[in-house]
C-alpha cells in the first residue's frame, strides 16, 4: 500500500496551493524606506514551485506615478539573490494583493528572505507595504525586518504554489498505512468489555478527528463561523447516537456512521468541484440525473481527500475489529425484542425532536447562523460547515407558499390581462426554441481574447434578427431551472435557492408556453436526445401537454458529439418534422441540446476538431468548452440557411441554459484580474448572463443588446411571432418594460438600478399571485 501511494505521490500528493493573510487587523508598516530594505523570512509550505507572491501596498489614491517596487529573493543568510524582480508602480493594485510571478523552486525544509524595495514616486510620496498582527498571518512568515526586528508582525503576503509537494503529509499518509496495517494483523483480545471500549473510543474519534478533516474537504478553515465546527461536530455525535438506539451495536453504529460520512462528504467535495454548488438535500430527488452526466470529469483526489480517506479506512477497520465474535447461535428472546424495538423507538423520536429544533424553529439563527442569498449563496456552507448549511437549506425549502396570496387577486390579473390579447391569425409562424446545454459567450466575463472567433455567425446575423442576453437563475448546472422558466414564465427567484421546479413542484397539468401554443393551433413537439427520466421529463413534459416527446431512442445513429448527440442533429430532426407536418399546420419545436453538457476533461474520440483556446487566460478545459461553441455556432447556421429556402414563415429563438463550469477557479480570476473598470458585482452578474438570438424567415423588428432574464423568453417570443398569449404572459410581457431582468440573485429595472432581495418576499406581489396560481391555484 506504502509503495502504491509513494509511487502515484506525483500524481495524488502534490497540489496547487495558495495561502494567504486575510488582512485582519491589518496596519500600515511605517518607518524608512529609503534606507532601510523590508525583510520577510519565511518558510515554503512544501517543496516544489513557488509561482506567484502576493504583497499589499498602500499610497494615496492617484499618486503611483514614476518609481519602482523592487523584490529580492534569497536563501537566508546567503547574499547571492536567485530572483530579482522590478515592478512599475503603474502595474500595482493599492490595498489589494498585487501578485508577482517569481516561479522559484523551493524547499520546505529551507528558509528564504523576501526583501523589498519601495522607491518614492515622482511626486515624493512614499508607498507603504501592509502588515498585520502575527496571530492574523499565515504560518510561512516567520520574522520580520524593518531596521529592526518586528517581533509582532507579518508582512501581509500571498503565496500561490504549483505542484507543491509537502513531505509531512507523506508521513501522515506513510503513518496511516501503518497504522491500518497493524490493526488488520494484530489479533483483537475476545474480551468484551476491551472491544466496546475501544469501540466506544471510535465512536468518540469520528466525529472529532474524521468529521473536522471532512469538513475541511470543502470548506476554508478562515471563512468557518467561531462554533460552526463544533455544531457541525455535535450533530454528527447527535447522529451517532440516533444510530446506536437503532442497531444497539457500537461497532456496527461506528462503521456506518464512518462510511456514512465519508461518502457524502466525498460525493460534495467532488459535486463542489464539477458544479461549484454543494449537494443539497434536493439534489436527492435528481440523484438519477446526475448519474447519467458524471462522465467528462477529473476524479482524482488531492491529498485532502486522500488523508481523509485514510482516517476513514483505520476508524473503520478498528471499528470492524471490534465486534463481538458469536460463539454460539443468539436466541433472540421477548425481552430482547422489547429492548431493541424501545431503542429504534427511541431513535425515532430522537430524530423527530432534533429535526424540529433544527429545522422548525430559529435555534440556528439565534447561535449566529445564517442562509446567505444571491450571488454569495454557497457562503451557506463554506461558512456554516456542511451539516448546518443542510438545515438552514430545509428550513428555506419550507418556504414555498405565498403567504399574501389571495385567490380573488389572482382572478382580478387575469381578467385584466386576457384582455390585452390579439386575434388569432392565419399568418403566425412555425416557432422553433432550442435551449443549447451550456451554451455561451466567456467574453462576457470580461477581458478575455480567443484565438479565433467561435460565434461568428450568430453574431453576423443582422437581418430579421434579435441579439441579447438572457440572465438565468442558475450557473454550472441546474439545467430544469433554466428550463422552467423559458417555458412557463415563473421565475426561480421566488423559490428556495435549492429548489428543483421539475421534481418537486410540477406534479399536474401546468398552463405553459406549450399550451398557449396549442390554444393557438400550433402542434407541438419536444425533443431531448438522453433519458426522458432526466429531471423527471417524461412526467413534466406531459403535464406542460406537449402533443409528442421525443428522446434518446429517437436518434438511434446519430452523431455524438463530446457530451452526446451533436447539435446538428437535433437540428436535421426539427428539419424532419417540419417536412412531414401536415399542409396548412404550424408547429411549435422545443429543442434541448447536449453536445456541449459539462466535462470538459474528458479526452475522447468524439470531440471537436476545432482547437480554439483562450489567448489571455490558458485553461484545457476552457480550450475545449470554446471549441463546442464553434461547433454549436456551425450547427446554427446550418438550421438558419435550411429554413431561409423555406417559403412558410418560421421564426427560431436559441439561448444557453447556464454558464459552464470550468474547474479551475485561476481562469475566473484571471479574466476578472485584467478586466479594467468591472466590478466584483457586476462580474457575479456576467457569470450568470447567457447569449440569445431570435431570427426569422421573414420580416421581424431588429434589435440589439436586449439583456432580460429567461422568465421573459416566452413572452417575448410570443410579441415578436404575432402569437396571441395567455394572461400570464401578456402580465410578463408588460413587466418586462418596468424590470427587465428578475432572478434568484436579485433584480433590475429599466433605468439600469440593481436590487437585492429583501428577504421577507414582499417584492412583485402581482407576479408572485399569478406565479402562484399558476403553478398551486389550478
Amino acid at each position: 500500500m506504502i509503495t502504491v501511494l509513494l509511487t502515484l505521490h506525483r500524481q495524488w500528493l502534490v497540489s496547487d496551493e495558495v495561502n494567504f493573510a486575510t488582512g485582519e487587523n491589518r496596519w500600515n508598516l511605517d518607518g524608512d524606506y529609503e534606507r532601510n530594505t523590508v525583510c520577510q523570512i519565511f518558510r515554503p509550505y512544501g517543496t516544489g514551485e513557488l509561482k506567484k507572491i502576493g504583497i499589499v501596498v498602500t499610497a494615496p489614491e492617484d499618486s503611483m506615478q514614476g518609481g519602482f517596487l523592487t523584490i529580492t529573493l534569497t536563501e537566508k543568510g546567503e547574499d547571492e539573490a536567485f530572483s530579482i524582480i522590478q515592478i512599475p508602480y503603474e502595474e500595482i493594485q493599492l490595498d489589494k494583493y498585487t501578485e508577482i510571478d517569481v516561479s522559484q523552486q523551493v524547499s520546505q525544509w529551507k528558509e528564504y528572505e523576501l526583501r523589498i524595495k519601495l522607491d518614492k514616486t515622482e511626486n515624493g510620496t512614499q508607498p507603504q507595504l501592509q502588515a498585520c498582527n502575527k496571530e492574523d498571518g499565515i504560518s510561512e512568515n516567520r520574522t520580520l525586518y524593518f531596521g529592526e526586528n518586528k517581533e509582532t508582525g507579518q508582512l501581509l503576503l500571498l503565496y500561490e504554489y504549483e505542484d507543491i509537494l509537502d513531505r509531512m503529509k507523506v508521513v501522515r499518509i506513510v503513518i496511516l498505512c501503518l497504522l491500518i496495517a497493524f490493526f488488520i494483523a494484530f489479533p483483537f483480545p475476545d474480551k468484551k468489555w476491551i472491544r466496546n471500549i475501544v469501540g466506544i473510543l471510535v465512536l468518540m474519534t469520528i466525529p472529532y478527528l474524521l468529521g473536522r478533516r471532512l469538513e475541511l474537504l470543502s470548506a476554508i478553515q478562515i471563512v468557518l463561523l467561531p462554533n460552526a465546527m463544533k455544531w457541525n461536530i455535535g450533530m454528527m455525535y447527535g447522529l451517532e447516537i440516533i444510530l446506536l438506539l437503532c442497531f444497539g451495536s457500537i461497532s456496527t453504529t461506528a462503521i456506518v456512521t464512518d462510511v456514512f460520512l465519508t461518502v457524502l462528504y466525498t460525493a460534495n467535495y467532488y459535486v463542489y468541484s464539477f458544479r461549484g454548488e454543494p449537494i443539497r438535500i434536493s439534489d436527492i430527488s435528481a440523484a438519477g440525473t446526475a448519474a447519467q452526466v458524471m462522465g467528462g470529469y477529473d476524479y482524482t483526489p488531492n491529498d485532502h481527500l486522500i488523508f481523509a480517506w485514510g482516517i476513514a479506512i483505520l476508524l473503520g477497520v478498528i471499528a470492524w475489529r471490534c465486534r463481538i465474535p458469536h460463539i454460539k447461535k443468539t436466541v433472540i428472546t421477548p425481552k430482547k425484542w422489547i429492548l431493541r424495538g424501545s431503542g429504534i423507538i427511541a431513535a425515532v423520536l430522537t430524530a423527530i425532536v432534533s429535526y424540529h429544533m433544527f429545522v422548525d424553529t430559529d435555534l440556528l439563527v439565534k447561535h449566529g447562523f445564517e442562509n446567505v442569498t444571491g450571488f454569495h449563496r454557497n457562503m451557506t456552507y463554506l461558512q456554516n460547515g456542511y451539516l448546518v448549511a443542510t438545515c438552514l437549506d430545509l428550513q428555506d425549502m419550507k418556504d414555498i407558499e405565498y403567504a399574501d396570496y389571495s385567490a380573488e387577486r389572482a382572478q382580478e390579473l387575469q381578467e385584466e390581462y386576457q384582455k390585452m390579447n390579439t386575434p388569432i391569425t392565419d399568418d403566425m409562424p412555425n416557432v422553433i426554441m432550442i435551449m443549447n446545454e451550456s451554451f455561451t459567450d466567456l467574453r462576457v466575463l470580461g477581458n478575455l481574447e480567443i484565438s479565433e472567433e467561435n460565434l461568428g455567425f450568430i453574431y453576423g446575423l443582422k437581418k430579421n434578427t434579435i441579439h441579447g442576453y438572457a440572465n438565468v437563475s442558475t450557473w454550472g448546472g441546474g439545467t430544469c431551472k433554466t428550463e422552467f422558466e423559458a417555458l412557463t414564465g415563473n421565475t426561480m427567484a421566488f423559490f428556495p435557492q435549492s429548489y428543483y421546479p421539475y421534481m418537486q413542484g410540477i406534479k399536474g397539468p401546468t398552463e405553459s408556453l406549450v399550451t398557449v401554443m396549442q390554444a393557438n393551433g400550433y402542434k407541438t413537439y419536444s425533443m431531448h436526445p438522453e433519458r426522458r427520466q432526466n429531471w423527471n421529463r417524461d412526467k413534466v413534459y406531459k403535464y406542460l401537454n406537449f402533443d409528442q416527446s421525443l428522446w434518446k431512442e429517437d436518434f438511434t445513429g446519430a452523431r455524438y458529439l463530446h457530451h452526446g448527440v451533436a447539435d446538428v442533429e437535433t437540428y436535421k430532426k426539427i428539419e424532419e418534422l417540419y417536412e412531414q407536418k401536415a399542409a396548412g399546420e404550424r408547429i411549435f419545436v422545443f429543442d434541448l441540446t447536449m453536445q456541449n453538457h459539462s466535462g470538459y476533461s474528458r479526452e475522447a474520440d468524439n470531440e471537436t476538431a476545432y482547437s480554439i483556446h483562450a489567448v489571455n487566460a490558458s485553461d484545457a478545459e476552457a480550450d475545449l468548452f470554446l471549441s463546442l461553441i464553434k461547433e454549436s455556432d456551425d450547427a446554427f447556421s446550418q438550421l438558419v440557411n435550411y429554413f431561409e429556402q423555406q417559403d412558410e414563415k418560421v421564426i427560431i429563438c436559441m439561448f444557453g441554459d447556464h454558464h459552464p463550469q470550468i474547474e479551475n477557479e485561476d481562469f475566473y480570476n484571471t479574466i476578472y484580474d485584467q478586466t479594467e473598470g468591472m466590478t466584483e458585482e457586476e462580474f457575479q452578474f456576467n457569470k450568470y448572463k447567457t447569449p440569445f438570438v431570435i431570427w426569422a424567415n421573414y420580416e421581424i423588428e431588429e434589435q440589439e443588446g436586449m439583456d432580460i432574464s429567461s422568465n421573459y423568453l416566452g413572452a417575448l417570443l410570443l410579441k415578436t411571432a404575432g402569437i396571441p398569449g395567455n394572461a400570464y404572459f401578456n402580465y410578463l410581457e408588460q413587466l418586462m418594460e418596468e424590470y427587465p431582468v428578475i432572478t434568484i440573485n436579485g433584480y433590475r429595472d429599466s433605468e439600469g438600478n440593481v436590487y437585492s432581495w429583501s428577504g421577507q418576499g414582499d417584492e412583485f406581489p402581482d407576479y408572485r399571485t399569478l406565479q402562484y396560481k399558476y403553478m398551486f391555484d389550478k
